[in-house]
């Protein structure tokens, strides 16, 4: 009987490498330390949702966690996979309230760069309120944050009525 012992030696090396970790670096991004973090989102004190956010650093960290709101307001955060949380850090947080959420919520927290909504994530953050208010400024002008830059307040409903020639 007659045995392959090359392939039997690169079989035992490859699995000796991928088991050692070597293999984390190809094709796959390191994944970044998430603190499992609740949430909840109101406005003027009642729960707001659904919708989503999007938290941006402050400072040297380079990851946006998301976050999930439901039409409770309870929020899930998201950074390497579904619900794992948010990394130590402080972010400004963006809303993107869902299509045709009412009230509008004010155009500042729609813009990454002017939302006064700031968070902070310690090792043993466990919950994040959020508060958002009504006096913050006018409200925005679409309940869905699409390109064209984030927080660009396009009035898209009306974009496309013009487009169309049906503009009210």
């Amino acid at each position: 009987m007659r045995t392959n012992h090359g392939l039997a030696f690169w079989g035992i090396l490859c699995s000796l490498w991928a088991l050692s970790g070597l293999s984390s670096g190809c094709g796959g991004a390191k994944e970044i330390q998430a603190i499992p973090v609740k949430g909840s989102l109101t406005l003027d004190g009642k729960a707001y949702g659904p919708g989503s956010l999007i938290l941006f650093p402050i400072g040297d960290l380079k990851v946006n966690p998301a976050g999930s709101v439901d039409a409770q307001g309870n929020v899930k955060f998201s950074t390497n996979r579904n619900g794992d949380g948010i990394p130590i850090g402080d972010y400004r947080v963006m809303v993107n309230p869902g299509i045709g959420v009412e009230p509008r919520i004010p155009s500042v927290y729609i813009d990454e760069k002017k939302s006064p909504l700031i968070v902070k994530v310690l090792v043993d953050t466990s919950e994040l309120k959020m508060e958002l208010s009504s006096k913050a400024g006018p409200p925005s002008k679409s309940g869905l944050n699409l390109p064209g830059g984030i927080g660009s307040g396009i009035d898209y409903q009306k974009a496309i009525e013009e487009m169309h020639g049906t503009e009210k």
